[in-house]
């Protein structure tokens, strides 16, 4: 799955997105790659990034079968 992680380190706040098989393993890869250094690292938040296969778009717009008329 792909992960957005925000996340600070020394004061700037910084966005990566990595493929990983949870938010704990994402922030955790974003830490050893990203956290090595003197400064402080604060992770910020965890964003699964949805994605929509193309075939299931269109039924989950296509409200025409939804009028009460």
């Amino acid at each position: 799955m792909n992960y957005e992680v925000t996340y600070q380190v020394g004061g700037d706040e910084r966005v990566e997105r990595v493929d990983a098989p949870d938010a704990a393993s994402a922030a955790a890869l974003v830490q050893e790659t990203f956290g090595r250094t003197d400064e402080l690292f604060e992770l910020i938040y965890v964003h699964l990034l949805e994605t929509v296969p193309a075939s299931d778009e269109s039924a989950n717009h296509d409200h025409t079968a939804m009028d009460p008329e």
